[in-house]
């Protein structure tokens, strides 16, 4: 396990990667340190061959409730340019969390337990997908703070929809776990004892299936929020040109007549 100076913890098991926030005395709250550990553990897990998904979490009772509104009146009390410097260095490094799950081709899990506000919830939205405790709880909180989201005025629309982004970006309002699975926001509730096994039952899923392919189809659907149907075909093309030569394809094909679980080594 790598340790990031107390604030992420870091392991690897059977192919899957877990992040964990780990400030709980702080509500798992972001500052500059959390934020930059968090792109430095994405990064290092799209370098990783060996890790096939990765999970995020966090310790205590709120996934996160958002940037540390502490530390930034803390430097703000310093006053001068300096401050302001470090305050628009702030929420530049914080954009980069929307885009943390584009930067790795591998599938992301966001398990969420609770609470997850503002910056928090940003979090949780740069991920594939979420699994949800029945006591998480979701708000776009940035417009009571006189500010915009960080991400989810591009992520939000995406996945939920127009109106309903717009809802909830535009009241900053709290919407709770059974209200974010009726509207698309996570793929399931669970209760709250269940939610670990219910992510790595998930995770373990994906990570059976031939590594490749996952990437690949990741890559394929990323692109197709960017692209006309004709160009997404044309870059599928190209996969699967790459795909029906690999091992793990050859793999598949053979594990499949023999009726047993394939062995794949992402190549």
């Amino acid at each position: 396990m790598i340790d990031y100076p107390g604030v992420l913890l870091w392991k690897i098991e059977n192919g899957i990667a877990t992040i964990t926030l780990n400030r709980p005395e702080q509500r798992n709250t972001l500052d500059f340190q959390v934020v930059a550990a968090l792109s430095e553990a994405f990064r290092e897990a799209a370098e990783n061959d060996n890790i096939k998904v990765l999970v995020l979490t966090s310790t205590g009772k709120y996934f996160s409730a958002g940037g540390d509104v502490n530390h930034l009146l803390s430097e703000s009390a310093k006053g001068g340019a300096d401050e302001k410097a470090r305050r628009l260095e702030f929420y530049l490094t914080r954009n980069m969390l929307p885009t943390l799950s584009e930067q790795i081709d591998k599938p992301t899990i966001c398990a969420v337990q609770g609470p997850a506000v503002g910056l928090g919830m940003d979090v949780t939205l740069a991920c594939d997908m979420r699994i949800a405790a029945e006591t998480a709880r979701f708000a776009e909180s940035f417009v009571l703070r006189g500010i915009v989201p960080n991400g989810a005025c591009w992520l939000l629309p995406r996945i939920v929809g127009w109106p309903r982004a717009c809802e909830l970006i535009f009241t900053g309002g709290t919407v709770d776990a059974a209200e974010a699975l009726r509207i698309g926001l996570v793929n399931r509730v669970v209760p709250a004892d269940q939610l670990e096994s219910a992510t790595y039952e998930l995770a373990e899923r994906i990570a059976k299936n031939p590594p490749l392919a996952v990437r690949f189809a990741k890559r394929i659907m990323q692109k197709g929020v960017h692209t006309d149907a004709d160009t997404n075909m044309q870059f599928m093309t190209a996969a699967q040109t790459i795909l029906l030569e690999s091992r793990d394809h050859q793999e598949a094909l053979t594990a499949f007549l023999e009726k047993r679980e394939g062995k794949y080594v992402g190549q």
